[in-house]
């Protein structure tokens, strides 16, 4: 009799892990096809929960027969796929690609930039940049999601000799673009740099408390000047930054090209204020 009380207790349990894992996946695929965007998941998601506290407090009185009201979730989906796209301002196509590059391990706050900036942009253009912890909680997308809860993470990695997943040109349903990051390996991060530089038109370098010792960033500002391509790079600097080294290492690259194929350089100095930093920096991208 304790088995089957056991089982009897397991087994639903078990049941709505595999239904749940499931649903998950389906989720993730739909989000990578393109047919979910991040807007859309979290408002059904939120929608959800909303659902579920108020249910649950009569979950003892009412039974499964409580549930039912979670069957209103099902309109959410539908209502969300026909309004996202009559609520958005239609992108300019093509969109333009923006490289954003930062110093890695540095404290201090990169996430209002990209908050204010980059997530701005995505209703330009699409986002390319290359991914770190600093900015994992901003960038987690549902695919993301289940493959770190199935421990398959360390397939977004990408190795010096792997091929680069291809560009995300069309909008979402919400007209903005995507973030499209990549995971790299100390020994990759060169070979992906040179294939995001092909991919990209204007270049945002956050460069706050930049110095000689970045040698990171010295190399990523000798390519920057070596990519005639380039529409402009726009240099967001602070107080700490070392502007002549910074200065230095992009003329370097740039005499490996003619010199009126040079992009145009521009540098943006941070404001004691964020929201006027934001409109300079996006001033500057959107320059002409």
């Amino acid at each position: 009799p304790k088995l089957l009380v056991m089982l009897a207790a397991v087994l639903p349990v078990m049941a709505g892990i595999g239904a749940l894992h499931a649903l998950s996946r389906a989720i993730a695929a739909a989000h990578r096809r393109g047919w979910l965007n991040d807007h859309s998941f979290s408002l059904a998601a939120g929608a959800l929960l909303v659902l579920l506290f108020a249910v649950l407090p009569g979950w003892n009185s009412t039974g499964p027969a409580g549930l039912l009201p979670l069957l209103a979730w099902l309109w959410v989906p539908p209502a969300i796929a026909w309004l996202l796209p009559r609520l958005s301002p239609a992108p300019p196509a093509p969109g333009t690609p923006l490289l954003v590059l930062r110093l890695f391990r540095r404290p201090g706050p990169v996430g209002w930039l990209f908050d204010q900036v980059v997530q701005r942009w995505r209703f330009v253009g699409p986002v390319l940049l290359i991914t770190a912890s600093d900015l994992a909680g901003r960038t987690l997308d549902a695919d993301e999601l289940v493959q770190f809860l199935e421990g398959r993470l360390g397939e977004r990695f990408i190795a010096a000799t792997d091929p680069l997943p291809p560009p995300v040109a069309a909008p979402d349903r919400d007209g903005r673009f995507r973030v499209q990051e990549f995971c790299c390996y100390d020994s990759s991060w060169q070979m992906v740099l040179e294939q995001l530089l092909q991919r990209s038109q204007v270049v945002l370098m956050d460069l706050r408390g930049f110095g000689p010792a970045h040698r990171g960033c010295l190399h990523e500002l000798g390519r920057l000047g070596a990519s005639a391509h380039l529409q402009r790079v726009v240099l967001l600097a602070d107080a700490s930054t070392d502007r002549a080294i910074a200065a230095e290492a992009f003329a370097a690259g740039s005499a490996n090209v003619p010199a009126a194929q040079a992009p145009p350089l521009q540098w943006v100095e941070e404001r004691r204020r964020r929201h006027p930093t934001m409109e300079a920096v996006l001033a500057a991208l959107t320059l002409v």
